[in-house]
């Protein structure tokens, strides 16, 4: 019973602290100057600005950076700067922001320079069942749809399907509508669109960050926004899986990747076109297709050089035994009152059946 505890203890822990990320790390003696480490720790791998810049966002001068979520104070699960449209003022995005769930607007999160595309991504609006409506809101909108240099109808695409939108009324919310939303489609993600997806990076990296988004091996994946991981102080508590991917870059990369290339997917999208990927759920099954790659680094692999990534400190692992040692007492002390007290019971029912 005891071992059972401890066990579900660690599995299923209702502190934070006890998941596997918080110990494997690096030890506090170890030094940012030395030659194990590949780079900075890797918790600063994104930037948004120079992603943006990459991108081209700010070419054609129709969008801009607003800092009206300066230290999450709007929108906490958002960024604390956002690109919207040049034509768009703070005053207008914080009325904006009254009218989508959780007050997420619609904010850039992909650009194209080519032709000025953009893709923005939102809550879904305060509708509700008098289909209430925001000027802030659609104004915001039009703006997204005029900074396109395609000027063409701009694509609502809801991932609910459309039962599910529709009876979000009755809850205050609900789906835009084209008849506010002026020059606006509104689609809903139940017809089957899979494409093939090529980028600079192979299968490899896809199955890494599908294991580590569920194993709690890094701290990366932890928490649901940018401000909580900043609350609770991760990058200096756990370590980034992108310090990891990093150690094997080149067998991670795709070299028949050409960035200036267009892909065209096929429009046919069709159901029986879906395959099982073997190499994530079949990888057990005989020879895996993908194999995990050689790391070039020593990063995670020299246990002089860092904290054991399967010991908790010692006091708590007494102090944790100590708690399950004293549950275990108190329940086999509950265990032999419940079986006296039975006994008794039994006793007084046989004295009054020989009353009788």
């Amino acid at each position: 019973l005891q071992i059972y505890s401890v066990l579900m203890t660690y599995v299923f822990p209702d502190k934070i602290e006890f998941l596997f990320a918080f110990y494997h790390r690096l030890s506090e003696n170890l030094l940012e100057e030395e030659p194990l480490l590949p780079c900075v720790l890797d918790w600063d791998v994104y930037n948004d600005q120079a992603e943006w810049e990459r991108q081209g966002v700010f070419d054609n001068g129709k969008w801009r950076v607003s800092d009206c979520n300066d230290n999450f104070c709007t929108i906490e699960t958002y960024s604390e700067r956002l690109v919207v449209p040049t034509s768009i003022s703070d005053e207008v995005l914080l009325e904006a922001m009254n009218f989508r769930s959780l007050g997420r607007i619609p904010a850039l999160s992909w650009f194209n320079k080519a032709n000025g595309a953009a893709l923005c991504r939102s809550s879904q609006p305060k509708v509700g069942m008098s289909k209430a409506t925001s000027p802030a809101d659609e104004s915001l909108v039009a703006g997204i749809a005029s900074s396109s240099l395609l000027q063409d109808q701009l694509h609502i695409i809801d991932c609910r399907p459309m039962t599910n939108a529709l009876a979000n009324r009755a809850k205050g919310y609900g789906v835009e509508s084209s008849v506010n939303y002026k020059n606006c489609t509104v689609s809903f993600m139940d017809i089957p669109n899979i494409h093939s997806m090529r980028d600079r990076f192979n299968e490899g990296l896809l199955l890494l960050l599908a294991d580590a988004l569920h194993s709690c091996r890094f701290g990366t994946f932890l928490f649901d926004c940018k401000k909580h991981r900043l609350e609770a102080n991760l990058e200096n508590r756990t370590a980034s899986v992108w310090t990891w991917v990093n150690g094997f870059r080149p067998q991670l990369t795709e070299h028949t990747y050409e960035p200036k290339q267009v892909l065209n997917p096929p429009l046919m999208g069709l159901l029986k076109r879906v395959m099982l990927w073997d190499a994530m759920f079949m990888r057990w099954s005989g020879q895996p297709l993908v194999q995990e790659p050689p790391a070039v680094t020593n990063f995670f692999a020299d246990n002089s050089q860092r904290t054991p990534t399967w010991r908790m400190p010692q006091g708590t692992v007494v102090a944790l035994n100590m708690a399950l040692t004293l549950k275990y007492r108190e329940a086999q002390l509950i265990q032999e009152l419940e079986e006296r007290i039975a006994a008794l019971e039994e006793r007084v029912k046989g004295r009054r059946g020989s009353r009788h």
